[in-house]
Parts: C-alpha cells; sequence; structure tokens
C-alpha cells in the first residue's frame, strides 16, 4: 500500500521555491511460520491481512510453511488463516509498525473438524435448499455453509470447540437452534435443523363485515401467550402473518391499542396458508355529557375499561359521544375534563351485548366549584412550583391539584361539592394542611393562604422484620398529623429512615413494604427544630 506525500520548501529572500514531489512506501510487515500437530509445516495455507472486514494483503505459505506479507501502514490488523482439511485460526490484535517486522506464527494447527446435517421442512424429509447454516463458537468466530438440492450442508475448518448451528433463510423461520460438539479430524453429523413457513392471512373489517380497516395490528400468540409476529393491515384491511409449525393459536387485533377481535382455535399446517378474516366487535356505549347548566360539552375523552383493555372517544359540539368496537362484556366509563386537574367521573357496570348500542350512559358535570390562594415562604416571598393537592374527605380516592404560578397563586377547578382536607407541599420547606376547606358549586373558595417555613422537626427510626433483627431497606415511611404537614421518606440500606421538615404537632407514622404487612404508630409528637428518633417498626410478612 502506497502513500503520496508532496513537499514544499519556501525560498526566502532570494532563494528558489521548489516543489518535489515523492513516493513514500508502507514499510511495515507480518510474517511466520505455520505448522500442524504431525508433520510439521503446512505448505499452501492461505494468509489474510484484514482491517475493518477489508482484505488488505493475502499470501500462500510455501513448502517451508513460512509467509511473509510487506508494504503494510502501521496499524492494528487481524490475521486469518486457512488450509484444506486444517482447523481454522485468527489472530486478533496484531501490531504493525513502521519499518518493523512483527512475527505472527500459527503453531500446532489441528485437523479440521466438521459439522454436516440436513435442513428440512418440518415433515423431516422435504429438503430446503440454499439455507445458510451458521457454525458460531460463543461469538469468538462463525464459519458457514450452504444447503443443496438435497439440504445438506457441511460446515468445515473447525477447530475443536463447542458450536451453536443456526440456520437462516427469509421465508423460513427455525425454531430451534442446534448444539455441535466438534473433535479435530472428525465430522459431527446430524446436525440437522427444521424450518417452518406456515401462514395465516386475511381481511379486518368493521362489524358490518365489509368495510376495511386500516392500520389494525394483528398478531399471534402461542399457548404459553408468547406473541410470535404481527403484521399491520393495509388500506385493504389486509394482513399476513408468517413463520408458523403446525399447531392452533390465538390471534388478536387491535386498532388504536384496544382490543377488536380475537381467536383462540387458530389451526394452522406447516407449509399452507390458514385463511382467516376477522370483524370488529360491534358493541357499543353512547352518551351525552353535560355541565350543570345542561350544555353540552365538547372535546371530553371518554374512557371505557374492561380489564387490560381500553377503549375511547372524544364528545362533539353537541356532547355526544360514541365508544365502538366494543367487545360484549361489562365495561366501566370514566370521563376526565380537558383541564388536567386528575379529577374524573365513573359510571360502572356497564353492560355492552354483542353487536348492540347501550345508550343513555350520561355525565352531568357539576364540578365547578373551586379552591384558590397563594403560597409564600417566612419572608412573603412567592413560593413558584409547590404542589397543592385537595382531598375529598368523603371520598378520598377524589383527589384534584394544582401548581402554584410564579407569583405563588394557585387555583383548584372542578371540585365537587363537599369538604377537603387541602396540603402544600414544596422542595426544601414544611408542608402545610388545611383540614377544612369547604366547596359549593359554582364558588370560589379564595384566600387559602399557606406559609411555607423552612425549620421543622424530624421523625426517625428503624424498620424490622418480624423478629426484630433482620432490617427492611426500600420501606416507605409515611407522616401524617391533621393540619399540619405531610411528610414521605424511604428506608435506607439499613432499614432506617428519617422524615424531616414537619411542623410541630401528634402524628400519625405508617410503614409499608412490598411483601410485609403496614404497620402504623400513632401518638408520635414532634417539637420542631426536633428529633423524635427510636420510632422503629417490626413488619410481619404476608
Amino acid at each position: 500500500m502506497k502513500k503520496l506525500k508532496t513537499l514544499f520548501c519556501f525560498a526566502i529572500g532570494t532563494f528558489v521555491v521548489l516543489g518535489i514531489s515523492v513516493v513514500a512506501y508502507a514499510t511495515g510487515s507480518v510474517s511466520g511460520t505455520i505448522t500442524n500437530t504431525i508433520s510439521g509445516t503446512i505448505y499452501g495455507a492461505g494468509v489474510s491481512v484484514i482491517k475493518d472486514n477489508y482484505v488488505i494483503d493475502n499470501y500462500v505459505t510455501d513448502h517451508n510453511g513460512t509467509y511473509s506479507i510487506t508494504g503494510l501502514a502501521a496499524d492494528t490488523y487481524e490475521i486469518h488463516m486457512v488450509a484444506e482439511n486444517y482447523e481454522y485460526r485468527l489472530e486478533t490484535g496484531v501490531v504493525v509498525t513502521d519499518g518493523n517486522n512483527t512475527v505472527c506464527d500459527f503453531n500446532n494447527v489441528a485437523a479440521e473438524g466438521k459439522i454436516s446435517g440436513k435442513v428440512t421442512k418440518s415433515n423431516g424429509t422435504t429438503a430446503i435448499e440454499g439455507v445458510g447454516v451458521v457454525a458460531d463458537c460463543n461469538g469468538g468466530f462463525i464459519l458457514t455453509a450452504i444447503t443443496d438440492a438435497n439440504g445438506n450442508y457441511e460446515i468445515e475448518n473447525l477447530p475443536a470447540e463447542t458450536y451453536t448451528v443456526t440456520a437462516i433463510d427469509p421465508n423460513y423461520i427455525f425454531p430451534d437452534d442446534a448444539n455441535a460438539v466438534v473433535t479435530a479430524g472428525s465430522t459431527t453429523s446430524d446436525i440437522n435443523l427444521i424450518g417452518v413457513n406456515g401462514k395465516i392471512s386475511g381481511t379486518i373489517t368493521e362489524s358490518n363485515g365489509s368495510t376495511p380497516i386500516e392500520d389494525a395490528i394483528v398478531f399471534a400468540k402461542d399457548s404459553n401467550d408468547y406473541i410470535l409476529n404481527g403484521d399491520e393491515t393495509n388500506a385493504n384491511g389486509d394482513y399476513e402473518l408468517k413463520y408458523f409449525g403446525t399447531g392452533t393459536y390465538t390471534v388478536e387485533v387491535r386498532f388504536e391499542g384496544a382490543l377488536i377481535a380475537s381467536a383462540n382455535d387458530v389451526s394452522v399446517t406447516d407449509g399452507s396458508t390458514t385463511d382467516r378474516d376477522f370483524s370488529a366487535a360491534g358493541g357499543s356505549i353512547s352518551g351525552t355529557v353535560t355541565d350543570s347548566n345542561q350544555t353540552a360539552l365538547q372535546g371530553i375523552l371518554l374512557i371505557a375499561v374492561k380489564g387490560n383493555n381500553t377503549y375511547q372517544d372524544i364528545s362533539d359540539a353537541s356532547g355526544d359521544y360514541k365508544i365502538e368496537r366494543l367487545p360484549a362484556g361489562i365495561y366501566e366509563v370514566l370521563l376526565d375534563p380537558n383541564d388536567n386537574n386528575n379529577l374524573r367521573s365513573t359510571i360502572k357496570d356497564v353492560n355492552v351485548v354483542a353487536n348492540t348500542e347501550t345508550s343513555g350512559q350520561d355525565f352531568s358535570l357539576g364540578f365547578d366549584g373551586k379552591i384558590s390562594g397563594t403560597v409564600t415562604d417566612s419572608n412573603a416571598a412567592a413560593i413558584n412550583g409547590a404542589l397543592i393537592m385537595a382531598i375529598c374527605l368523603t371520598d378520598s380516592n377524589n383527589v384534584s391539584s394544582a401548581i402554584t404560578a410564579t407569583n405563588g397563586t394557585y387555583i383548584i377547578s372542578c371540585l365537587p361539592a363537599g369538604t377537603y382536607t387541602v396540603c402544600a407541599l414544596a422542595n426544601n420547606y414544611v408542608s402545610d394542611t388545611d383540614p377544612n376547606i369547604v366547596v359549593t358549586t359554582g364558588q370560589t373558595n379564595s384566600g387559602n393562604n399557606f406559609t411555607l417555613g423552612t425549620s421543622g422537626g424530624t421523625i426517625s427510626g428503624t424498620v424490622y422484620e418480624s423478629d426484630g433483627e433482620t432490617t427492611i431497606s426500600g420501606a416507605i415511611v409515611i407522616c401524617h398529623s391533621t393540619g399540619n404537614s405531610i411528610g414521605q421518606t424511604t428506608s435506607d440500606a439499613n432499614g432506617d429512615y428519617s422524615s424531616t421538615l414537619l411542623q410541630s404537632g401528634t402524628y400519625q407514622v405508617e410503614a409499608v413494604a412490598s411483601g410485609y404487612s403496614a404497620e402504623i404508630l400513632t401518638g408520635i409528637v414532634v417539637t420542631a427544630p426536633n428529633e423524635n428518633s427510636g420510632n422503629d417498626f417490626t413488619l410481619d410478612t404476608k
């Protein structure tokens, strides 16, 4: 390999500028001797110098088993050696420097091992021609062969090792790899591989059986509920699933994430195509969404839930919605106001009958009460980004929230009438709680202000198992005091916990850990800024 360099000498004063072009040769080299385990040197072995999968140069050993490859640039190379009837060898990380020779011998090259076998269809007799068969030695190197017209293959030049043998063909899948132990000078035979190419195809339509559904996802599962493969329907609703062995499979059809059709009895014969069409389930849930004045609400998200499957629609300008493609069953319908305040209204136990519309599932939103106020620190400076939570005292699952603006103000909207506990939390501040804020429909309860300090008390202790000695890490410890702070922390690797920034007051402290029954401590008194320590838990296993 040659490199051309141009040197320029620049004159100063009256000297002449001289331009000279010279050729610079790469001057590194690699050489060595190849010997076997029986008769000495190996004549006619091929040696290749490779860099980044590119062959730089080749050489064939002489009668003395020697080779020499010159004109190499300074670099790090792979040296590959292959000889008829001998094992393949590879040396990596061979460093060549300019003007120097690097010796790379291949000593005691053993007689080759071989792997042979046959690749057939699942009947074990019909040959598959042109399949690539790969022998992989734990990722160290890979040798290959191609099956002939009879499906036979033989991989040569293998060192004594244990190999994983796989087959590759775009028209088949080979479910099982094979392991082969190779010994020098021997052939490991009957390493046979089975290819399968059964197919499932068909069309996905709406419940009317004629309107195609585009972009539906169709996938097949085996008896262990393992997804084998899938396809997406085209504009005609067509799909095709490939690579199945003889057996019975479950096929599911989903659209926008929702299950709209399924079957668990799709039988496939290897080498054949099973035609199976699906029509989307024809059940539906409909209704109207209005506010407390019976004014239609547009753009409200409605979600129907059945098990792990969800279906949805958005109310139109008339407030109407219709959630379609529902399989028969019992559903829960959830409604989310679009102001993202985390409050949901729910209709439970909605019975959907196949190919029937379940109507009259209406929502009337009287959630127009509000709570507002300002959050500041002890210097009356606004606290931006504080979390304000409103928890309904009669329904602890009814939780709404807001984040304070840059001026410290907040407003929590769309609240049903009732009495709420409102909590203010901010990083590096003592949290605060107001337990009795009343909300009236159509009105805003304003002036609910919080002043958060930075000096609080601490509750600490250790979480143990029931033996009182083995500690539990990762337990969640919650400190709660009516009208005061809320604190939450996690026990460390030693089972220790410490909940800081708590207001003075009497607390209930609860420890919860996966696999254990929860425990509650009551009457834990905090006097800020002091620490109340030794509040230990012993949790029983469930």
